[in-house]
């Protein structure tokens, strides 16, 4: 669950009885360009500068408006390298 607010978030599910195992914080790419939307191989390109830098990806997966929300070994230099990217 990607949320903005992640206390209010774990109060609100803990109120509802629902158990919170774990939080991850990640990063969220900006949605890419048009044209890149659906070209086979953009994101197999940023995993492969991210494994070159030696950053590991823990997950991935695509929000609403086409934004990579990404978890990293190191999601500050992951950010760093995928903004010079765009």
């Amino acid at each position: 669950m990607l949320v903005d607010d992640v206390a209010e978030a774990r109060a609100a599910l803990e109120g509802a009885d629902i158990t919170v195992d774990a939080e991850t914080d990640v990063i969220v790419n900006p949605a890419l360009p048009e044209p890149e939307l659906d070209t086979p191989g953009v994101f197999g390109g940023m995993a492969r500068a991210l494994a070159r830098a030696g950053i590991n990806i823990s997950l991935v997966y695509v929000a609403s408006r086409n934004r990579v929300v990404l978890a990293t070994s190191d999601n500050q230099q992951a950010t760093r390298l995928l903004q010079s990217m765009m």
